[in-house]
């Protein structure tokens, strides 16, 4: 088994620097997770610590002290938590960053609700480090399904946040009530460093400003909906509003998602990020068909439509509807899975001709995938192939990756010392002629050894444009 694994990253190895590629990167991370179950009684919380670190290797050899990771919680039995360091904050407050939504479209994918309110978490062993920040969380009852949430986040960022979740049952259906509110300091904004007479956003001054977000859950055995309303206070005065819906509709082996976002122009969120979109919209029906006798076995089809619009800034601003289409079919079983996925995008300018925004290309993307579920080896094996071709400029892309990982419950001892190992490699030509390869090799372990459990990542990073 070692030696397989072993023989495989050597392979891929070998295939970056046939292609001309030259190490770009050699980097990694590494850190350890000390979980202590000291709560024996209400008084004594359960502790968990963590505490990681990026490094580079090449071009330079350094450790990246100001990217450490470092993380402490405290449980009690009570249902109290408090988290303290580079925490990771996720769910209903990720809203006042980026209240639309993401349309990278799959057909195939799985509805679930995103974290409850202000969802907490130690750092992972990353080298994206996130701010500092002390949170809690207060449990007012003794089970999260039925009784209230206070939670509350402050950041190093002056970004300070509180929410409470109200959950409650009503004829069959379970619904989630959340109020969450956020209080910001955005630094001034500066103009665009540019040659140009014209400036491409208006900058505006530094100053305290509010979000709020209003959410509602419910769901039963065949429907999931949420809806959220919100406002933000804008820096060049006024109020923003938005509002976005997502649901999920189950019958028999019919499956049907769907959302919107409707939005002011130009809303400025929590991180200073500028939203242009006005509107989103998506829908993905899909069918789960068993095959034959067994009910493991399963093809699934689905089809992915979404549209968005957005005012574009700069001199002459245009109104960009892009409109993506994507369909994928995937074979299922315990041990294989095989899946094909087609799409499209284009783009519609309404008011200025499609030359004057460089963004607006037309596209048609492919992927096929496999893995193989612990079949010998202990091991799952994974491999793919995508590629984009660009209708508006003569480019190309193609990718192929792949990745062998050990099964986790079959990791004991000396076993654990085996990597998981994943590659990737896109190809780019433009004009019929090869542009350039990128090429990216990681491995990584995960060793668990009573409260203790250490992680560690190596990455190597390969690259070359034709001269």
């Amino acid at each position: 088994m070692r030696k397989k694994l072993f023989l495989s990253f050597a392979f891929f190895f070998v295939v970056a620097k046939v292609l001309y590629a030259e190490v770009s990167l050699v980097s990694g991370s590494s850190g350890l997770d000390f979980s202590f179950p000291f709560g024996k009684n209400q008084f004594v919380p359960d502790v968990q610590f963590k505490i990681g670190m990026p490094f580079e290797l090449y071009p330079a050899c350094n450790l990246e002290l100001d990217k450490m990771d470092i993380g402490l919680k405290l449980q009690w039995k009570s249902r109290l938590s408090i988290f303290a360091g580079t925490l990771v904050h996720s769910g209903t407050v990720s809203l006042l960053k980026n209240p639309d939504f993401s349309l990278t479209l799959s057909p195939l994918g799985v509805f679930s609700f995103s974290g409850t309110g202000i969802q907490t978490s130690l750092p992972s062993f990353s080298d994206s480090k996130s701010p500092y920040s002390v949170a809690m969380s207060l449990l007012i009852g003794k089970t999260a399904e039925k009784n209230a949430l206070i939670q509350a986040a402050v950041s190093q960022e002056d970004f300070y946040s509180v929410g409470f979740v109200v959950p409650f049952s009503k004829n069959n259906l379970n619904f989630t009530l959340i109020t969450l509110g956020g209080f910001y300091r955005l630094p001034p904004e500066l103009p665009d460093k540019t040659d140009s007479w014209f400036v491409k956003d208006v900058p505006y001054g530094g100053g305290y400003n509010f979000g709020l977000v209003q959410e509602l859950r419910f769901s039963n055995k065949k429907i999931k909906i949420q809806g959220n309303l919100g406002m933000f206070s804008s820096p060049f005065g006024g109020i923003d509003f938005w509002t976005r819906f997502a649901g999920n509709y189950t019958l028999g082996c019919f499956d049907i998602k769907g959302g919107f976002y409707l939005g002011d122009y130009d809303i400025i969120t929590a991180n200073g990020s500028r939203i242009s979109n006005v509107f989103q919209s998506y829908i993905n029906p899909q069918f789960n068909l068993p095959l034959g006798n067994s009910k493991y076995n399963k093809l699934r089809l689905g089809l992915a439509f979404a549209t968005e619009g957005r005012n574009t800034s700069g001199k002459e601003p245009v109104f960009l509807v892009e409109g993506k289409l994507k369909g994928g079919m995937e074979f299922y079983s315990p041990r294989f899975v095989t899946q094909l996925i087609g799409g499209w995008q284009g783009f519609s300018i309404y008011g200025s001709p499609i030359d004057s925004v460089s963004k607006a290309e037309e596209k048609f993307v492919s992927e096929l995938d496999f893995s193989l579920k612990n079949l010998f080896w202990n091991a799952n094996f994974g491999t793919g192939f995508k590629s984009t071709i660009y209708s508006s400029k003569d480019r190309k892309e193609f990718g192929i990756k792949t990745s062998i990982t050990p099964v986790a419950t079959k990791n004991k001892g000396w076993r654990q010392l085996i990597p998981s190992v994943s590659a990737a490699t896109d190809f780019v030509f433009r004009e019929k002629e090869f542009y350039s390869v990128a090429t990216k090799i990681n491995a990584s372990w995960t060793i668990r050894e009573g409260f203790i459990t250490a992680k560690a990542s190596l990455t190597v990073e390969f690259d070359n444009k034709a001269k």
